[in-house]
């Protein structure tokens, strides 16, 4: 299973995009910004840099139980993908949704994770390795 999530709308408190499952656009993806401060890829504070990464069926102490994480991004870890429809939802985790409301929001969360959920159980089953590229579509420094 890959995943492609493409970043194309961004606020100054978070940045909402395209997630596709093997080439298929289904869900939204929200995440916090870019920046805290003058600072990227703080934990807990930033987004997730551009690039492929695993991921992985790892145990969550935040929702006590299995969840899909982005592993092996440099100087981060517990990465989540996750129910979330707001900013304040996530703690430098993605966030997944089945429509964008806005450049910072997107919806029926429930909804999506739990499909997305779902596949993902269902890949790791049949012994699927599961990845997910991010990507930019917007200029460095755009606002919206």
């Amino acid at each position: 299973m890959h995943i492609e999530v493409v970043r194309r709308w961004k606020a100054d408190t978070g940045i909402t995009g395209t997630f596709s499952v093997d080439g298929v656009q289904k869900y939204f993806s929200l995440e916090l910004p870019e920046m805290y401060g003058l600072l990227a890829n703080i934990p807990k504070k930033c987004c997730i840099p551009t690039g492929t990464y695993q991921v992985q069926r790892l145990w969550s102490e935040h929702w006590h139980a299995m969840m899909p994480h982005i592993t092996n991004v440099p100087g981060r870890s517990e990465i989540e993908i996750h129910i979330a429809n707001f900013p304040k939802d996530i703690r430098g985790c993605m966030g997944i949704g089945c429509n964008r409301i806005n450049d910072f929001e997107i919806g029926t969360s429930g909804q999506a994770f739990g499909e997305f959920n779902t596949d993902f159980e269902n890949a790791i089953a049949a012994g699927e390795q599961v990845t997910i590229s991010i990507l930019c579509a917007y200029p460095p420094g755009a606002s919206s």
